[in-house]
């Protein structure tokens, strides 16, 4: 693992990721059970649980992506270094 992962000024965004990763995680699961407490499925809440689930898919993207331009930055650094 790269060290830049662990700086104190990443540790923060670590951590606010993953919390807002539990928050959507635990809203999905909300409006699926809202879902599903009627005679038959309210598709409306239910969509609102698949959405959430993409939600998430999001912040891991957002997450990726901010780390690999980070990792491009890091290893630009390294060569202007080495050269």
């Amino acid at each position: 693992m790269r060290s830049y992962l662990l700086q104190p000024r990443w540790i923060p965004w670590h951590i606010l990721c993953l919390v807002i990763s539990i928050v959507f995680i635990r809203l999905g699961w909300w409006q699926w059970d809202s879902a599903h407490r009627q005679q038959t499925l309210d598709w409306q809440n239910a969509a609102y649980a698949v959405q959430w689930v993409v939600f998430v898919g999001f912040v891991g993207w957002f997450w990726y992506k901010v780390i690999a331009d980070q990792r491009t930055v890091e290893t630009q650094r390294e060569e202007e270094l080495v050269d």
